[in-house]
């Protein structure tokens, strides 16, 4: 409670009378912890400095905020600038990009915006973090529209954008599929004067994977070689993603081994997208080959890369491995979904309706309901043998 606080402070109070920046250090150290309940502590603490007669100036209010903006509390963050127009502190620029930020955090695009635009309007001269605060929060948003209205805000007011900008415009861009402008801003980034960093590359390749340009994927990833730049997993992964979703499972394969030659294992994307590939052209066996590397690796092994390995042998007409990988989930906790049941039953021969019977059984076991092809296959290879 406040009292409390009153209470713990009383001896220090009389300093912070006589200095002011003990108590700006005072609330920083406590800002930069992230608990939920410092923030409130932190604006306990400012009430306490103003019922003691203890001037409290824009940093301190400052450092205050910045509690907020850590936990992504908006809406403490905004009460707080609320009460700054209450007093007779003016709000700095500091403290106007730190309650940008937390609505940015707190995925609050709209309020964010209008926070940007009272900036500008005000004549106060909104720097390159106040709009990148907004840019972020448009990208949190998918407002990639958004963005590029900041954009042109920014031009108009002669405020340069830097690496930071151009990074969270393509991210917005790519989020929403629109890849075109996501490459555009990369290759606009170098007459800017920011080069382009590892996340730049890795953004723009990101975006192609979301329309299968598997070739414009691996050139932005050359590139990247090119430029010195270091390769990471993360770019390998939205790589093979491209080649997977064109359903070139070759180039997906051939990522992979690239990524070994650079000592980076695949992560968890690149994993489930490269198993993808091999299933969608029914290479069961370098999809196996793969998966038991992966367990090699270490790497957890979630129901998608299990299913894309079922379908995958599915596909190669290998029905009893299919059936073993859906034992083998059951074993190691994973749970089957339908995916995984049907694609199962579809490789199942006429002569094999024991194997659909269980198929059936285990799914029924698993509280899972059998959709209509795992019923119709269970039914047809029964009746194929007889046994109906």
């Amino acid at each position: 409670t406040q009292s409390k606080v009153a209470d713990t402070l009383a001896n220090i109070l009389p300093q912070w009378k006589a200095r002011p920046k003990k108590a700006t250090a005072f609330l920083s150290t406590l800002a930069r912890q992230k608990h939920s309940e410092l923030a409130r502590l932190v604006q306990s603490v400012l009430l306490v400095m103003r019922d003691s007669f203890i001037q409290v100036n824009v940093y301190h209010y400052g450092a205050a905020m910045a509690a907020y903006e850590r936990l992504g509390n908006w809406e403490g963050a905004l009460d707080l600038l609320s009460s700054i127009h209450e007093t007779d502190v003016l709000p700095d620029l500091v403290t106007c990009n730190t309650a940008i930020s937390a609505c940015s955090k707190g995925e609050h695009w709209q309020l964010a915006l209008h926070l940007l635009q009272d900036l500008v309007a005000t004549k106060s001269v909104a720097d390159c973090v106040s709009y990148n605060s907004a840019v972020s929060a448009c990208c949190a948003g998918s407002e990639w529209k958004k963005v590029f209205q900041i954009l042109q805000l920014m031009a108009f007011n002669l405020i340069l954008p830097d690496s930071i900008t151009f990074n969270g415009a393509m991210a917005a861009c790519s989020k929403v599929g629109r890849w075109q402008f996501s490459i555009h801003f990369l290759d606009a980034m170098p007459a800017a004067r920011p080069d382009p960093s590892e996340f730049s590359y890795g953004t723009a390749i990101d975006s192609c994977c979301h329309t299968a340009l598997w070739d414009t994927a691996l050139l932005i990833l050359e590139k990247v070689g090119e430029v010195r730049l270091k390769m990471n997993a993360i770019m390998f992964g939205a790589a093979v993603s491209a080649c997977d979703k064109a359903q070139k499972w070759q180039e997906s394969l051939l990522l992979l081994d690239k990524m070994a030659q650079y000592k980076l294992v695949p992560d968890s994307i690149a994993a489930t997208a490269a198993l993808s590939s091999c299933a969608g052209v029914g290479q069961w066996e370098l999809a196996l080959g793969f998966f038991r590397q992966l367990c090699l690796w270490e790497m957890t092994i979630d129901e998608v890369m299990y299913s894309c390995c079922i379908k995958a042998c599915a596909k190669g007409a290998q029905a009893e491995r299919s059936f073993q990988l859906l034992l083998a989930m059951l074993d190691c906790n994973v749970m089957p979904n339908e995916i995984c049941y049907t694609a199962a039953a579809v490789a199942c021969k006429p002569g094999q309706w024991r194997r659909a019977m269980e198929l059936l059984e285990i799914s029924v076991w698993q509280r899972l309901v059998p959709n209509e092809i795992l019923y119709e296959v269970a039914i047809t290879s029964s009746q194929q043998a007889n046994y109906l």
